[in-house]
């Protein structure tokens, strides 16, 4: 499945990335009402 992102919402979770250092590089997505 391919998704498609804003650029601002690259940059909101590229930023949370950064903050986060310490932390997993994971991001888990849910996606409702799909499939």
């Amino acid at each position: 499945m391919k998704v498609t992102l804003p650029e601002t919402a690259v940059k909101t979770l590229t930023d949370i990335l950064k903050d986060n250092q310490d932390r997993p590089n994971n991001i888990r997505v849910y996606f409702a009402g799909v499939g």
